[in-house]
């Protein structure tokens, strides 16, 4: 080749096609004597990673518009780095595989699975660690970082990363960062690597990330678990899920928890802590069947203390109200929940208020109203916050489901602009709530009004279920108004989207009934 480039025949077009990782001489196709001659036209054309929308157009032309959601085309994307190789080879694992199947359960391609482990063999054995030290922290990172967790400080580790970067085993990631160009490289990696060494890398990934401001608690606890340190994993576990909780991450916080409980023995004063946290995460955000099996199976426990299980009870019966619909066996728990809570103002509000919601057909409305009077009681002597908001929030929809206009001050009053985000998301709550019984009371401007004020809040403050609410409650208020122009494909795609969920789901499956209706 480098003959016949040095003296290029008439009208020659040559395309060399080559990786630059693993070139001989950085930068030279050819070898040290590569040349090109003056009247030799040289064009470079660098293939980069594949974007978002190249992955999505290729999954669409593999497996079909009915299985490509966008979902599935941002994990590929996600997974493979962008490597169109490894695009094409987790598109081929998939078209051969029934439709459930997900990416999780797919594994590494084996032909990205050769070529990692080659360049890994390639390393020197003494510069090795450095490489499996990049795939247990499965992110770009510093050298220093990478020379800690591999046990290989200052000199050692600089030059076990040369070596690794000179046998294209990782790569630079830009900004002073090194890594895989995927994470299935990365697993790929760790699955090859003993368990001992892998276990001692784990250790050291969670003590350096532990010394981190603001430390990464779910990153920490993922190695923690990893090495066998299930005191430290479930330390990390609850303050990460405490972090999502106050960022307004309550969805992110419940899997994480979801996880912990169902995944192994853990001590019950933990078990109890960790509980209380997914209980109170879970009725802000969506329905989890998981959720529900593990708060059934933690009240059911004799030994719990009453206050403890009480509280896990008020949000038990939440859920079973809201999320799934299961209104009197959530109003039962509710109830049951009030005797467990005496003495305890805060939780005992949240209970009381929500007994006072005028949706079920086990109380009179006399009734919700003592409700919502002792809850109002309870809550100013609680003088928490967010229990006050929570119950203004109800207090307001008792009031308008009973058509009184006292109401409409007390929404004015709901603490949008709080410091605290709970109190945002019980206003957001309250909004979207208030916005559903005015529409009925034929206010339809009112509820647009409120709806705008209250699914954005919700959105910003994480109150995922009281978004999806306002959702469902805007579809009424387009029935009502006369807006029916694409409104049952949206209501439809609103039901697509709501799962099992029966609450959320209703207001768009009534508004299907009532153009059903109308139309004959």
């Amino acid at each position: 080749m480098r003959a016949l480039l040095a003296d290029p025949p008439p009208h020659l077009a040559c395309v060399l096609s080559y990786r630059p990782e693993e070139l001989a001489v950085p930068g030279l196709p050819l070898g040290p004597d590569t040349d090109f001659p003056a009247r030799l036209a040289v064009v470079r054309h660098v293939l980069g990673p594949l974007g978002l929308a190249e992955v999505r157009r290729a999954a669409l032309a593999a497996l079909g518009a009915d299985r490509c959601t966008p979902d599935l085309a941002a994990g590929l994307h996600r997974l493979s780095g962008g490597v169109a190789q490894t695009v094409a080879d987790l598109l081929d694992l998939l078209a051969g595989q029934p439709s459930a199947v997900g990416l999780d359960r797919l594994g590494t391609p084996p032909r990205l699975d050769v070529l990692t482990l080659r360049r890994t063999a390639a390393v020197p054995e003494e510069h090795r660690r450095i490489v499996h030290a990049a795939a247990v922290l499965d992110e770009p990172a510093t050298s220093h970082d990478l020379g800690m967790v591999a046990g290989l400080p200052g000199r050692s580790g600089a030059d076990a990363l040369a070596a690794a970067l000179r046998a294209a085993a990782l790569e630079e990631r830009g900004d002073g960062r090194y890594g895989f160009g995927s994470p299935l490289a990365a697993a790929a990696v760790r699955r090859a690597t003993a368990g001992p060494v892998r276990e001692a890398l784990h250790r050291r990934a969670a003590k350096l990330l532990a010394r981190r401001q603001p430390v990464p608690w779910e990153r920490v606890a993922v190695h923690r678990r990893a090495c066998g340190d299930e005191r430290g994993w479930l330390v990390a576990v609850e303050r990460a899920a405490g972090r999502f909780e106050e960022a307004g991450g309550q969805q992110h916080a419940v899997e994480l928890l979801e996880s912990a409980l169902a995944t192994g023995p853990v001590p019950e004063q933990a078990r109890s802590r960790l509980a209380r946290l997914l209980a109170r995460c879970a009725v802000v955000g969506l329905r989890s069947d998981e959720t529900l099996k593990v708060l059934r199976h933690i009240v059911a426990d004799p030994g719990l203390p009453p206050a403890v299980r009480g509280e896990i009870r008020l949000d038990l019966g939440l859920l079973l109200c809201n999320q799934m619909g299961e209104v009197m066996e959530g109003r039962d728990e509710l109830a049951r929940a009030v005797d467990d809570l005496a003495g305890e103002p805060v939780p005992l509000a949240r209970a009381m208020s929500a007994l006072a919601m005028p949706y079920g057909p086990d109380a009179s409305f006399a009734e919700n109203v003592a409700w919502i009077e002792r809850a109002v009681a309870v809550a100013e002597e609680s003088g928490d916050p967010v229990v006050r908001a929570a119950v203004a929030a109800n207090r307001v929809s008792v009031l308008l489901n009973g058509g009184d206009p006292a109401a409409w001050p007390l929404i004015e009053r709901l603490p949008r602009d709080s410091d605290l985000i709970g109190c945002r998301q019980q206003t957001s709550r309250g909004l979207c709530n208030a916005a559903d019984a005015v529409v009925w009371l034929g206010h339809y401007e009112k509820s647009r009004d409120l709806l705008a004020e209250g699914v954005t809040l919700a959105a910003r403050s994480g109150a995922v279920y009281a978004e999806q609410t306002g959702r469902g409650c805007a579809l009424v208020v387009d029935w009502a108004t006369g807006r029916w122009t694409g409104l049952a494909e949206r209501c439809r795609a609103f039901v697509d989207e709501s799962g099992d969920m029966p609450y959320l789901a209703s207001d768009a499956r009534m508004v299907l009934g009532l153009l059903a209706l109308a139309r004959g």
